[in-house]
């Protein structure tokens, strides 16, 4: 029985990340997109006066000791003679500092009567503010990286796993698949960019987790450039 050629192995493990990697940033587009819709559409529900029953910060512990923050509001608004309990304010908020939430809690201190959208089929789907907010874009971008940046690695990966056009069957372990040597400057590129990326989640309001996967993917890939630059550096 022949053995599996181990730069096979690599190149279906890589596969299998990357697809998972695509896989997942598809699915934020999908969130996003849906998100973008009840967005756009809830700028033309119709409203009802509404007052503010509460309205505090919330704090949600990471991980890793770190923290973010959003604001709870909670409205009453009447419909038809029926009374609603809403707790949105918008399609698309979303946990992030301090500052952030602080700011939409001054928008809606306690007692404060305003507005109210409703959906006309289902008056409990409310908002208080209408239109696109962060949290579906940070969905769109956030997807699209992960696919681009899974696609390009992908297409890294075969360049580094490709055959040498000058590689022949039979002679100096030529195969169906060979090595060639990665740029060592791309992974440090890789490395040092996934590096910032990851030191930015102290000081972006985005949710920290998301901005440390983006990290971690860079960090890993310019990890596996390395590591297969070095190894055909001490072959050859």
């Amino acid at each position: 029985m022949i053995p599996d050629d181990p730069d096979k192995k690599v190149v279906r493990g890589l596969s299998i990340f990357l697809g998972l990697f695509i896989l997942m940033g598809l699915v934020l587009l999908g969130a996003g997109a849906w998100n973008l819709v009840r967005s756009v559409r809830c700028e033309s529900w119709p409203t009802v006066a509404g007052v503010i029953l509460s309205s505090q910060m919330e704090r949600q512990r990471g991980h890793k000791g770190g923290a973010t923050y959003s604001a709870s509001i909670d409205y009453d608004y009447v419909v038809a003679g029926t009374h609603y309990d809403g707790t949105r304010v918008a399609f698309g908020s979303m946990s992030a500092s301090a500052a952030y939430a602080q700011a939409i809690l001054h928008r809606f201190p306690v007692g404060k009567k305003m507005p109210v959208y409703y959906s006309p089929g289902d008056p409990q789907d409310a908002v208080l503010e209408p239109g696109i907010h962060g949290g579906t874009w940070i969905c769109f971008g956030v997807g699209t990286l992960f696919v681009l940046a899974g696609l390009m690695f992908r297409q890294i990966s075969l360049a580094v796993l490709r055959p040498p056009p000058d590689a022949v069957p039979g002679v100096g372990g030529g195969g169906a698949v060979g090595m060639q040597k990665p740029p060592v400057l791309m992974g440090v590129v890789f490395i040092l960019a996934g590096s910032f990326v990851a030191i930015g989640a102290t000081t972006s309001g985005s949710p920290k987790w998301l901005i440390w996967t983006i990290g971690g993917a860079f960090i890993l890939a310019g990890l596996f450039l390395l590591k297969k630059s070095l190894e055909k550096a001490e072959v050859d």
